[in-house]
């Protein structure tokens, strides 16, 4: 047998002077990095998304529809200058995943940076005079609030940052899509200050409560616009052309988790909305079953909206047409006569794909996920991409294998291999145990677990009351159980650093960026428990994020983690963590659909299949070798 450490380490170092990082990506393979000598350490992350991003201007009625910008790269979210010449928008032109907000006129041309944090910067609109800009960002703590700059002396201040408007700090407080007023006096925003954290019906994912607010640029004046009654969720607010009213959407709490999932849409259903600011009176612009988003007068009496799922594009309540068609964020210009959209492609990006690096130590590359090294270097992860097989391969993504097919019968999820790295274990639908000597650590609903890399600790999700999910270790002995996490939010899918010093974990603690939740990356130590920024978030787009081992890139759709968790829910009624001297495994008891009743298997390298673990108490969840070697980031 040839040793594929030896093959593969003169290979990546050559690659690593030539400055292609893409070729030798693996824990143990390349050298570390050594101040000055240009090497840097690598972070495998996930982007579960469109693979691109265009901005389009048509006429109202779809006609001469065109390419806004003749280099469009990863561009969305515009919006028009008052005086209908300018455009602002969001761009990922410095890099993949990092946001930035950029400004063109209308035929294109003139494009030009105008903000360049490492943080998310998005929703972007110019003040009716044109010297202020009002966008959302991340920076100054992570969280989402609404920034003016001042485009002539540069000069930022964070409006929603202040004390008189944040709300309580344990809670959500995030303020999205800006809209001024069209005499520059206000800001009309949403906002989910001070509502609770809170998980969807009979699952985990965090469903979103916004409210409406107008304010002043200075900060003062803040109050609630939205009035409905009930548990409503009101977002994406814009002024009526005389200032009088905001119309909006408003949708139940509970549906905004469907509007994000294809398979869900058309079930969701929302209306447009306007409120008078000085009254409070409420005019219903639309009624029926329906998912309406983006509203916007585009006239004095008539507003255009978007519609997704069923029958998708632009409708209007008045006499102009329906334009059929599939595209998000449409902005009409000042007079109605044009709008602006995006549309969006999904395609297979390639491993290690080069994506924005936010720590100049590392170069973070793009990977399919749960994301394994063997200790001689083959990495394996779950291809998403695909059809959630089993797939191995070099660092630099060549000699790819399939070595265990789904053939859409389920997921094959969380591979990890044995030391010799010859097998690989991993959780496929449902299975049984043949050990029978299985050791019961919890009789909590805890799933996912992972060994530390001295095999001393069990790292853990829980699932609480309220919930919520907070990350847990214990001893293999049942002893010495601790909780890591206490956001509030979803905290989960832990992983171990190579060395056992550090915990990342996958947390919603941050908040949203829009109208969806986004999920982050935080690490911990093993030892003291204190918190740290592993990396920033960014990519603002509506639907949260998939999940991998290496890290967490927040991108437009969710995929694989909410498949997965949502089928622990669906399949068990109750969870706990079990251990034989093999596996560590999450075991779920209660009533399963039977046509998820699979099997979990071990793999040869070749992709032959071993003893099939079977005869023992039902289980579903990540099963993880005892000498799991979680990692997360490759030095």
């Amino acid at each position: 047998m040839f040793n594929r450490r030896n093959l593969l380490k003169g290979f990546s170092a050559l690659a690593l002077t030539a400055h292609q990082a893409s070729h030798a990506l693996a824990q143990g393979i390349l050298p570390s990095a050594a101040p000055g000598d240009g090497t840097k350490r690598v972070m495998l992350m996930n982007r579960i998304g469109p693979s691109s991003s265009e901005l389009y201007i048509s006429n109202a009625d779809g006609s001469d529809e065109r390419k806004l910008l003749s280099n469009s790269v990863f561009d969305y979210h515009a919006s028009y200058s008052a005086d209908g010449q300018w455009i602002v928008f969001t761009s990922e032109r410095n890099g993949a995943g990092q946001a930035d907000i950029y400004r063109a006129r209308v035929d294109g041309s003139a494009i030009e940076r105008l903000t360049d944090s490492d943080a998310v910067d998005d929703q972007a609109v110019l003040s009716p005079d044109g010297t202020l800009l009002a966008f959302v960002s991340t920076r100054d703590g992570y969280k989402t609030n609404s920034w003016l700059l001042d485009l002539k002396t540069r000069q930022l201040r964070n409006l929603t940052g202040q004390a008189g408007i944040q709300g309580d700090p344990a809670k959500p407080s995030g303020f999205f899509r800006p809209a001024w007023s069209p005499d520059g006096e206000w800001l009309a925003l949403s906002s989910d200050r001070n509502t609770e954290w809170r998980a969807r019906k009979g699952a985990w994912e965090h469903v979103q409560q916004l409210s409406v607010y107008m304010v002043r640029p200075d900060g003062s004046e803040l109050r609630r616009v939205s009035n409905a009654q009930g548990d409503i969720c009101a977002g994406s607010p814009k002024w009526s052309p005389d200032g009088r009213r905001i119309a909006f959407y408003e949708i139940p709490v509970e549906q905004t988790w469907h509007a994000h999932r294809p398979e869900l849409v058309a079930g969701a259903t929302s209306q447009i909305v306007s409120v008078d600011v000085e009254t409070g009176a409420r005019i219903a612009h639309t009624s029926g079953p329906g998912l309406k988003l983006s509203p916007q007068f585009v006239s004095a009496k008539e507003i255009g909206y978007l519609v997704k799922g069923p029958n998708e594009g632009l409708v209007y309540t008045g006499e102009g047409a329906t334009v059929k068609g599939s595209m998000r964020s449409p902005v009409w210009s000042p007079d109605g006569s044009k709008v602006i959209y995006q549309k969006v492609a999904f395609a297979t990006r390639p491993q290690n794909m080069p994506l924005y690096s936010w720590d100049r130590d590392y170069e973070y590359r793009y990977t399919d996920v749960f994301p394994q090294l063997a200790r001689d270097g083959k990495l394996v992860v779950t291809e998403k991409d695909a059809d959630s097989s089993i797939v191995i391969m070099d660092p630099d993504g060549s000699n790819k294998q399939r070595v265990f097919h789904a053939d859409g019968k389920g997921l094959a999820f969380a591979p990890s291999w044995s030391p010799d790295g010859q097998w690989i274990a991993f959780g496929f639908g449902t299975f049984n145990l043949e050990d029978r000597s299985v050791r019961v650590l919890t009789t909590e609903p805890d799933n996912l677990p992972g060994w530390s890399p001295d095999g001393s600790r069990i790292v853990f999700t829980r699932r609480q009351a309220d919930g919520n999910y907070d990350v847990f270790t214990i001893r293999p002995d049942g002893s010495d159980l601790r909780r890591l996490t206490s956001s509030g939010a979803v905290d989960g899918h832990a992983v171990w650093s190579t060395d056992g010093k550090h915990i990342l974990w996958n947390s919603g603690m941050y908040g949203w960026r829009d109208d969806a939740l986004r999920q982050y990356v935080s690490a911990v130590r093993a030892d003291l428990h204190d918190e740290r920024r592993r990396h920033r978030e960014a990519a603002p787009h509506r639907q949260p994020v998939g999940r991998c081992h290496a890290a967490v890139r927040a991108g437009p759709p969710i995929a694989l983690l909410a498949t997965i968790l949502i089928r622990f829910e669906f399949l068990g009624s109750m969870s706990s963590i079990g251990i034989s001297r093999q596996f560590a495994a999450t075991q779920h008891f209660g009533r399963f659909r039977s046509e998820a009743d699979i099997e979990l298997a071990a793999l040869t390298q070749s992709g032959s299949m071993s003893t099939r673990l079977k005869n023992g108490g039902i289980a579903w969840g990540t099963l993880t070798n005892a000498w799991r070697r979680v990692t997360t980031i490759l030095s």
